[in-house]
């Protein structure tokens, strides 16, 4: 039999040459200046922002942002990003940046985790006296309270261990101490 030809009202007996493309590489490349452009951003359209905003976070966390994830932060940050974003699309974005933010600096996840941030209206509280700001207020005193507390712990097991290492140490031969140590210590010295 004949094979058809590429060519209509051709016939060949060869095989049949067929090119083929090599899928789109698009998000294989840089995310580069081009795309990193607040304006450009700002002027998509909701679901147009959304999936530049899961490409660029996609992006980011394969380190392929040329200009660098400060130039990101800045676009997610700034207050126009936020603006004319439908409900659900604003809901979606907030969450898949907070799942993000281990990208940032603390100082700028701290920022995302605020009422500042302009996709903050899209959740992250109930807002009024009982706001996101209080409960943070809140979370901060509690963590603090927790770092004195170990550092007053770390204070005292020093002390004991200072303690113990002096009682076991012979004429100014130095000793190493373990936690049984101290523990056989404090039964001696009692």
């Amino acid at each position: 039999g004949k094979a058809l030809s590429s060519m209509p009202g051709k016939m060949s007996s060869g095989p049949l040459i067929v090119a083929r493309r090599a899928p789109r590489a698009e998000e294989e490349e840089e995310f580069d200046g081009a795309r990193m452009d607040l304006k450009e951003v700002v002027a998509k359209d909701s679901g147009d922002r959304q999936r530049w905003l899961t490409t660029a976070l996609k992006a980011a966390r394969e380190d392929r942002i040329r200009l660098g994830l400060t130039a990101l932060f800045d676009i997610l940050a700034h207050r126009k990003f936020a603006d004319n974003i439908a409900a659900k699309a604003g809901r979606r974005m907030r969450r898949e940046i907070l799942q993000h933010s281990d990208l940032f600096s603390a100082k700028q996840q701290k920022f995302l985790q605020s009422s500042h941030w302009s996709l903050d209206q899209f959740g992250g509280g109930s807002g009024g006296a009982g706001g996101p700001d209080r409960h943070d207020d809140i979370d901060e005193d509690v963590a603090d309270r927790h770092e004195e507390l170990s550092r007053k712990k770390a204070a005292v097991w020093d002390a004991e261990e200072r303690a113990a290492r002096r009682a076991a140490e012979p004429a100014g031969e130095p000793t190493i101490v373990s936690s049984a140590n101290v523990e056989l210590a404090k039964t001696e010295a009692d």
